[in-house]
Order: structure tokens, then sequence, then C-alpha cells
């Protein structure tokens, strides 16, 4: 959890502001390297049948929910119009 939500994003931001892109690419290789995380908020995704793979996926699944999810934007995302579309979520 420390790699993921600190060594990465160091990572990443130093990568940003020193204009070094590679940085930022390796940053984000490294949550591809990562098991995925495990919370209640990407049980309730696997609830609804999205899988992940490796941290890279649970942090764009907690940045989706934190984005559409939480202020109820389903219309706007394309995950949540899907969902209401399904006759048995």
């Amino acid at each position: 959890m420390i790699i993921i939500n600190t060594v990465v994003p160091l990572i990443f931001l130093y990568g940003k502001e020193r204009a070094l892109p590679d940085l930022q690419e390796r940053a984000l290789r490294l949550l591809a390297q990562l098991p995925p995380e495990q919370n209640a908020i990407i049980a309730e995704w696997h609830a609804v049948g999205i899988k992940t793979q490796h941290a890279f996926d649970t942090q764009a699944l907690l940045q989706l929910y934190s984005a559409y999810c939480q202020p109820k934007r389903c219309l706007s995302c394309t995950i949540g119009n899907e969902l209401l579309r399904r006759k048995n979520p």
C-alpha cells in the first residue's frame, strides 16, 4: 500500500516536475507490476463483474469511483451507463 499510494505518485510527480517522461513511465510500469489492491471499493467493482490484474487497474477504478460513483454521476460514465442498462445488476 505504501508503494502504491506514496512511492509511485512521488516518482511520477518528480518525473513530471523535472520533465522526465521516462521516470513517469517507470512509475506507471511499477503499478502494473504490483498486485491489485484489496479493499471495499474494489470488492464492489468485483461484485459487478469488473476484474483487476494489478495495482494499475485498481488505481484506475478508485479514480473512477471518486470521479463518478461518489458524486452519483453514473450517466456521465460509460461503465455506470452499462450497469444501469443491465436487467440483473
